[in-house]
């Protein structure tokens, strides 16, 4: 009987490219990819928002890698389908041929009759028909290679056949919305990141009031500082993952049993101070034009910019610390912060 429809083709490496790419379009583990990339965006999010730029930038790579995994994933599994193909089926085109009952190809190794009633499913791309034949396999044939009838009409027959419409697929728009994840997640990721590293960088005035309320301290510190009330008395910390800022309010009781009688001065406390060993190293305190006392200082192996400020019945100690390996980035914000620094009494 001649066949209605003829297909000459020999296979190619670019043919399994439409198959892996329609596969993967059913199958969930790109789509588990591209959850996976947007949750390790999200994390970088959180680092952003945190003030953790180091583990932020390392975030985002991840997030790139996996992204690009996700954009080379259909190329990567076309080229291990073609690899792990069997050689001995490449000597040789392969003939399809359609009847009104029955299709069939001519390979010496492969050579098949087949019902229509045997197709799961007809996929058909730009460039080929894809005839499934299981959930993994199915028959390439490309457009091009039709030595009798025409794709648009064997369309027309194979729909028939099958009982229900060809389902159409566009590689292009696939690979063009592959893309635009791809890149878009780690894009996207890293301007929010850092648009929120500079939203953290603002500072806002946050303000430490005595236990009787008649002082009010007040400084400016950037917003990723998180604010945590500690158990001490009179103690409060601001902390991100490098940097803490402790404020702690000591009354008169409280100066008067630590000096055990000596005269009330901020002298006399630094002294303190340094005698007990809460001070280590060089004891060269400082004052600024408002008469503050500070004093920049290292210990086991951290860096300390500790600020004393005194009024008649109490004292704020404030203390900025980072890892010594840090104190080149954030000496000079700490200065800052300690020039911002103002106590008012209340009347």
């Amino acid at each position: 009987m001649e066949p209605l429809f003829e297909v000459v083709a020999r296979r190619e490496k670019e043919h399994y490219r439409a198959l892996t790419d329609y596969s993967l379009k059913k199958q969930k583990n790109g789509v588990i990819l591209l959850v996976f990339s947007l949750l390790i965006a999200v994390c970088a999010l959180c680092n952003a928002l945190l003030m953790q730029p180091g583990t932020m930038v390392g975030v985002l790579l991840t997030c790139g890698f996996i992204s690009l995994l996700y954009g080379l994933q259909p190329r990567s599994l076309a080229k291990a389908s073609w690899d792990a193909r069997n050689p001995l089926l490449d000597g040789a085109p392969v003939t399809f041929r359609f009847d009104d009952t029955y299709f069939y190809d001519n390979h010496p190794l492969t050579a098949s009759t087949a019902d229509y009633r045997t197709l799961m499913d007809v996929v058909e791309t730009e460039e080929y028909f894809l005839l499934y034949i299981s959930k993994a396999s199915a028959y390439i044939l490309p457009k091009a290679a039709f030595t009798k009838g025409t794709p648009e009409a064997f369309r027309t027959f194979i729909a028939q056949k099958l009982g229900r419409p060809v389902t159409a697929f566009s590689q292009k728009k696939e690979h063009g919305r592959r893309l635009r994840w791809a890149l878009l997640v780690p894009l996207l990721a890293l301007v929010l990141s850092v648009a929120l590293l500079l939203v953290g960088n603002v500072n806002h005035v946050i303000t430490v009031t005595s236990e009787n309320g008649n002082e009010v301290l007040s400084m400016e510190v950037p917003l990723y500082l998180t604010w945590e009330d500690k158990d001490a008395v009179g103690a409060t910390e601001l902390y991100s993952e490098e940097v803490a800022v402790v404020v702690w309010h000591y009354d008169t009781a409280y100066l008067t049993e630590t000096l055990r009688g000596e005269e009330l001065t901020p002298q006399a406390y630094m002294d303190y101070l340094y005698s007990t060993g809460y001070i280590e190293g060089d004891n060269d305190w400082q004052t600024d034009s408002n008469g503050n006392y500070y004093l920049s200082n290292y210990y086991q192996e951290y860096y300390y910019l500790t600020c004393l400020y005194w009024t008649d019945n109490a004292c704020f100690l404030v203390e900025f610390s980072c890892l010594e390996e840090h104190t080149l980035t954030y000496a000079h914000q700490f200065e800052e912060w300690r020039e911002s620094i103002t106590v008012e009494v209340m009347e």
